[in-house]
């Protein structure tokens, strides 16, 4: 590989880090685990808050970990069971004050990792009591053991009851030989789910709520429990009767749930301290990372404040925000997360990252565009996947062995448009002339200009209806009449009560506060406010909605939500303001599934149908907006609640 002067490799490096795939159990007490471990804002606040439920003031200790295959979840809690075993001192502190920018109280714990296996999850927990007696709790221990010991010799099924209750005796004398609290870092929880799920006649599903109720309120301050899942409770028995899912749920709220999800706002944060600056970056680098990642906010590309985007841009130098957003998308689709994005990042495949800068003079200019990651992508995931994909990805191939004879400015543009057709939806990514232009760092009137060129050739489709550009144009179904069509079919909402199949209502809240200083679990139901009767709620409590139009009184649509639930005294009544945007999105979502369900070319069009598809999914998402109408915190709209004859 060449090497040239003054190059982007000669100022920054890549930490060295998963190299291989992270397991709780092998790296839970190695020294070296968490080099290079990156803190995203997920695993800081994860991590504030179980440390907060560890606190002796904390009546919450049970907690699911959830998230996908290669999310992180196992390095977590690596980074967890050392945070404790520090004692307040060491790596993994340092790491989280550096990120959280002040000292952190780190409870007396003393970590036990179980991993995951299809066998009995209460036979495990006997054999984590006899384990942990032997080796920490001396003579003191010997009565527990022995009572685990000979639950173990037992034939046939094991009490759940019992079990936890030995665990939480164990838990009780750990504490008072060594001062610690026993916490069970549960691996691979999901595969304990499945086997006591597809063995219920030996198995009880209960023992999952006995070890987390045991885990909560003031006598559990022994024992903390959290638990590692692909998946939620219920999914793990879906389709096995409404019964037996509701007692999953049952046991499922127990345990207080932490997502670690695939945001593109993750691997933002994870690749700005995995890229690693030999020494600072010059003030012209500086200030062009903080210039184009703030304009990346502001086309909606990353949903972060921008202070933090201005903080963490120079360590992105020299990956362009457009970039970032595709590998993001793109992995998700092809890869595993933290696995294939940090392989990118040593990889020295063709368009790879080491080989651009390595081959790349160090310079503000210098970015590593999104036509270097079609190159990358296209040649290590193309093939990857089958069905949609890989036609995208053939379409794509063909047009570019078409353009072969063109200008490179010409196939940058093309290869600019093919990777967004290979991706969309990339929320903030969209392949017309203003985003290309700020993407590539050219003249938006010279995109457009190589755009028509395109055009003209027949090498990409303007889409009249989303004013962009694509491989492919809509379809042979003319959408443009279907949509009048809609028009003339469904009519425009002037009230969330005309649009209320299309919100999308919470679950009942917990009230949190109420459940860590009681012990006692409260939901609440939430309603929208309709002027019309209130069914009758099945939570302890109600939230009832009242939404406030421009041209109505606040305290008048107040006053009559307060004057039908007087009667309630567990019933809050929350006045919040609604914006002509929150009608104008249900409409077009309501216009899209009308196409959808009228339109029976969609059946045998498959860009037509992707395209409303994809239409259909731009509008649920802008109604996040609306449906915050209904959540428990509306962030910045305007509100006014009111509670047992006076507001609050």
């Amino acid at each position: 590989m060449d090497v040239i002067k003054n190059s982007i490799a000669s100022r920054v490096t890549v930490k060295h880090r998963y190299v291989r795939s992270v397991d709780l159990a092998r790296d839970v007490d190695d020294p070296d685990a968490l080099d290079g471990y990156v803190v995203t804002p997920s695993v800081r606040d994860a991590a504030i808050r179980i440390l907060a439920g560890l606190s002796t003031r904390s009546r919450q200790r049970a907690f699911r970990v959830v998230g996908p295959y290669g999310a992180g979840k196992s390095a977590f809690g690596v980074f967890l069971a050392q945070l404790l075993l520090e004692a307040g001192d060491g790596p993994a502190t340092a790491l989280l004050i550096n990120t959280i920018g002040r000292s952190v109280e780190v409870p007396a714990w003393r970590p036990v990792v179980l991993t995951g296996r299809r066998v009995s999850f209460a036979r495990e927990l006997l054999h984590v009591a006899t384990d942990v007696s032997s080796a920490e709790i001396k003579n003191a221990g010997d009565d527990v053991r022995a009572e685990a010991e000979a639950a173990l010799g037992r034939v046939g099924p094991l009490d759940a009851y019992a079990v936890t209750g030995i665990i939480g005796k164990m838990a009780a004398q750990l504490r008072t030989q060594t001062g610690k609290g026993l916490l069970l870092l549960i691996d691979e929880m999901g595969r304990f789910l499945e086997h006591v799920a597809s063995n219920s006649e030996t198995e009880d599903p209960s023992i999952f709520q006995l070890l987390a109720e045991r885990s909560g309120g003031t006598a559990g301050m022994n024992l903390a429990v959290v638990g590692f899942l692909h998946h939620r409770f219920a999914d793990y028995v879906a389709g096995m009767g409404g019964w037996i899912e509701a007692e999953w749920s049952r046991s499922s709220e127990r345990y207080e749930e932490l997502s670690f999800g695939e945001s593109t706002e993750q691997s933002l944060f994870m690749l700005a301290r995995a890229i690693e600056p030999r020494r600072p970056h010059s003030a012209a680098v500086r200030h062009r990372a903080a210039r184009i990642y703030c304009d990346a906010v502001d086309r909606g590309l990353f949903v972060v404040p921008p202070e933090d985007v201005v903080q963490v841009a120079p360590a992105l130098y020299p990956l362009h925000p457009a970039v970032v957003a595709a590998l993001a998308v793109a992995i998700r689709r092809f890869g595993q997360n933290e696995r294939s994005l940090f392989g990118f990042l040593q990889s020295l495949e063709p368009a790879g990252f080491r080989r651009f800068v390595h081959a790349t003079c160090y310079s503000p200019d210098n970015w590593y565009l999104l036509p270097t990651a079609f190159d990358h992508l296209a040649a290590t995931t193309s093939e990857t996947r089958g069905g949609e994909r890989v036609r995208r990805w053939s379409l794509a191939f063909d047009a570019l062995a078409g353009a072969a004879g063109l200008p490179t400015e010409c196939q940058n543009v093309l290869k600019s448009v093919a990777l967004v057709a290979v991706l969309e939806p990339v929320p903030g990514l969209v392949a017309d002339a203003g985003t290309i232009s700020w993407s590539l760092g050219v003249e938006e009137t010279h995109v457009q200009q190589i755009l028509d060129e395109l055009t003209k050739r027949n090498f990409i489709y303007r889409r009249s209806h989303r004013s962009d550009y694509s491989l492919w144009s809509s379809s042979s179904v003319d959408l443009l009449r279907w949509l009048d069509r809609a028009r003339s079919s469904v009519p425009t909402p002037t009230r969330l009560n005309d649009i209320a199949e299309v919100l999308t209502f919470p679950r009942s809240v917990v009230a949190h506060r109420h459940y860590h200083e009681t012990g006692t679990l409260r939901t609440f139901d939430v309603r929208l406010w309709t002027g019309d009767g209130i069914a009758k709620r099945r939570a302890d409590g109600l939230i009832l909605v009242v939404p406030v139009y421009p041209d109505e009184n606040r305290a008048t649509a107040l006053r009559a939500a307060a004057t039908a639930v007087e009667n309630d005294s567990l019933a809050l009544v929350c006045a919040r303001t609604v914006v002509p945007e929150d009608l104008e999105w249900a409409h077009e979502l309501a216009l899209w599934t009308w196409v959808r369900d009228n339109c029976e070319e969609l059946k045998v069009d498959d860009l037509a149908r992707r395209e409303v598809g994809e239409r259909i999914a731009a509008a649920e998402r802008a109604l996040a907006s609306t449906n915050a109408i209904l959540a428990s915190s509306s962030g910045s709209r305007e509100e006014t609640w009111w509670f047992s004859g006076e507001t609050v």
